[in-house]
Protein backbone atom coordinates (compact mmCIF):
# COMPACT_ATOMS: atom_id res chain seq x y z
CA UNK A 1 0.00 0.00 0.00
CA UNK A 2 2.97 2.51 0.43
CA UNK A 3 3.31 2.36 -3.68
CA UNK A 4 -0.79 2.90 -4.00
CA UNK A 5 -0.55 6.06 -0.96
CA UNK A 6 3.20 7.19 -3.41
CA UNK A 7 0.80 7.17 -7.02
CA UNK A 8 -2.44 8.61 -4.86
CA UNK A 9 -0.07 11.36 -3.53
CA UNK A 10 0.78 12.01 -7.54
CA UNK A 11 -2.58 12.83 -8.73
CA UNK A 12 -5.71 15.22 -9.21
CA UNK A 13 -7.56 15.82 -6.03
CA UNK A 14 -10.64 18.32 -5.16
CA UNK A 15 -8.42 21.24 -5.02
CA UNK A 16 -6.33 20.13 -7.86
CA UNK A 17 -7.35 19.07 -11.17
CA UNK A 18 -5.95 17.62 -14.10
CA UNK A 19 -6.64 20.88 -16.23
CA UNK A 20 -4.69 22.83 -13.09
CA UNK A 21 -1.57 20.60 -13.74
CA UNK A 22 1.07 22.11 -16.03
CA UNK A 23 2.54 20.01 -18.78
CA UNK A 24 6.12 19.02 -16.72
CA UNK A 25 4.02 18.58 -13.84
CA UNK A 26 1.62 16.36 -15.32
CA UNK A 27 4.60 14.21 -17.27
CA UNK A 28 5.75 13.87 -14.04
CA UNK A 29 2.85 12.93 -12.04
CA UNK A 30 1.44 10.22 -14.61
CA UNK A 31 5.03 8.52 -15.11
CA UNK A 32 5.58 8.32 -11.70
CA UNK A 33 2.11 7.14 -10.43
CA UNK A 34 2.07 4.42 -12.95
CA UNK A 35 5.59 3.46 -11.88
CA UNK A 36 4.15 3.25 -8.57
CA UNK A 37 0.85 1.37 -9.71
CA UNK A 38 3.38 -1.13 -11.34
CA UNK A 39 5.20 -1.87 -7.88
CA UNK A 40 2.00 -2.31 -6.03
CA UNK A 41 1.23 -4.65 -8.22
CA UNK A 42 3.99 -7.07 -7.93
CA UNK A 43 2.99 -6.92 -4.17
CA UNK A 44 -0.37 -8.47 -5.05
CA UNK A 45 0.83 -12.00 -3.27
CA UNK A 46 0.84 -10.22 -0.10
CA UNK A 47 -1.93 -7.83 0.01
CA UNK A 48 -5.27 -8.51 1.12
CA UNK A 49 -8.71 -8.21 -1.43
CA UNK A 50 -9.48 -4.70 -0.69
CA UNK A 51 -5.98 -3.47 -1.57
CA UNK A 52 -5.70 -4.93 -4.46
CA UNK A 53 -9.13 -3.60 -5.71
CA UNK A 54 -8.11 0.32 -4.10
CA UNK A 55 -4.85 -0.77 -6.76
CA UNK A 56 -6.91 -1.53 -9.65
CA UNK A 57 -8.85 1.92 -9.54
CA UNK A 58 -5.79 3.87 -8.79
CA UNK A 59 -4.63 2.16 -12.05
CA UNK A 60 -7.86 3.72 -13.71
CA UNK A 61 -6.85 7.45 -13.13
CA UNK A 62 -3.48 6.86 -14.27
CA UNK A 63 -3.92 5.04 -17.31
CA UNK A 64 -0.54 6.34 -19.41
CA UNK A 65 2.32 7.14 -18.05
CA UNK A 66 2.30 10.65 -19.87
CA UNK A 67 -0.07 13.31 -20.32
CA UNK A 68 -3.12 13.41 -22.54
CA UNK A 69 -6.07 15.26 -23.21
CA UNK A 70 -8.30 17.13 -21.08
CA UNK A 71 -10.96 15.30 -22.34
CA UNK A 72 -9.29 11.85 -21.24
CA UNK A 73 -7.97 13.20 -18.48
CA UNK A 74 -11.91 13.85 -17.45
CA UNK A 75 -12.61 9.81 -18.38
CA UNK A 76 -10.08 9.03 -16.39
CA UNK A 77 -11.62 10.75 -13.43
CA UNK A 78 -14.80 8.84 -14.54
CA UNK A 79 -13.27 5.66 -14.52
CA UNK A 80 -11.53 6.06 -11.21
CA UNK A 81 -14.85 6.80 -9.51
CA UNK A 82 -17.05 4.04 -11.55
CA UNK A 83 -14.31 1.72 -10.07
CA UNK A 84 -13.99 3.02 -6.64
CA UNK A 85 -18.39 2.56 -6.34
CA UNK A 86 -17.90 -0.81 -6.96
CA UNK A 87 -14.85 -1.07 -4.31
CA UNK A 88 -17.26 0.57 -2.11
CA UNK A 89 -20.45 -1.44 -2.79
CA UNK A 90 -18.29 -4.20 -2.80
CA UNK A 91 -16.94 -3.49 1.03
CA UNK A 92 -19.39 -0.99 2.15
CA UNK A 93 -18.48 -1.14 5.63
CA UNK A 94 -15.18 0.14 5.00
CA UNK A 95 -14.47 3.88 6.14
CA UNK A 96 -11.55 4.56 4.47
CA UNK A 97 -13.24 3.17 0.91
CA UNK A 98 -15.89 5.24 1.71
CA UNK A 99 -13.82 8.63 1.88
CA UNK A 100 -12.00 7.54 -1.14
CA UNK A 101 -15.38 7.11 -3.35
CA UNK A 102 -16.53 10.12 -1.78
CA UNK A 103 -13.60 12.48 -3.03
CA UNK A 104 -13.39 10.48 -6.24
CA UNK A 105 -17.27 11.70 -6.71
CA UNK A 106 -16.32 15.64 -6.31
CA UNK A 107 -12.53 15.48 -8.15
Amino acid sequence: MAHWGVAYGCGPFYNLSWHEFGAAEAAASTARATAHIARARACYGHATVVEIELVEALACRFQQPHPVTRAEYARWDDDYAAALRRVHFAHPDDLDVAALFVEALIT
